[in-house]
């Protein structure tokens, strides 16, 4: 019986979720203690427009939750979140044991993220160092003036 940490990552149907949140996510996490686990952590992450439509909706809200459980149940609660209506998509990711506590305990003592934290990304240096705006080229076009593009016609011969 081997007993991990595990992090979980559901992707709700945003009309039942934002009808009664509280409810939806008592119901999302008694899957987990149906199945021996304990909530260590559980929280809304947010409502964001979806890349493509799911069951034919357009944005979701995930909810995130930590737990500890045993890991012959993880199978069998996977099953029970394909089946679930409320469920669109759901990861389980079991957190390495070196790890688990120092996260589960600055979870429980920063508290929740909020949108306000965040940085704009041009102030906090995202884009992976190529910004058209100030006049950086990417390596593209680096290349094609030094002449290094190769011929994709001679490729595999």
């Amino acid at each position: 019986m081997a007993v991990n940490t595990y992090e979980i990552l559901f992707l709700l149907d945003p009309n039942k979720f934002s009808s009664d949140p509280d409810g939806t996510t008592k119901v999302v996490n008694g899957l987990i203690e149906h199945y021996g686990g304990e909530i260590l952590y559980s929280r809304p992450w947010g409502e964001p427009k979806l890349a493509y439509p799911i069951k034919n909706f357009k944005k979701g809200s995930y909810l995130l939750t930590y737990f500890k459980g045993d890991s012959k149940g993880i199978p069998q609660l996977e099953h029970d979140c394909r089946l679930n209506e409320l469920i669109l998509r759901h990861l389980v990711i079991r957190l390495h044991p070196k790890i688990a506590e120092q996260v589960v305990e600055h979870l429980n003592t920063v508290g929740h993220w909020e949108p306000s934290q965040q940085h704009d990304s041009a102030e906090a240096g995202v884009g992976g160092g190529r910004d058209r705006d100030r006049g950086e080229r990417g390596d593209r076009d680096r290349d094609r003036d030094r002449g290094d593009r190769h011929d994709r016609g001679d490729r595999g011969r």
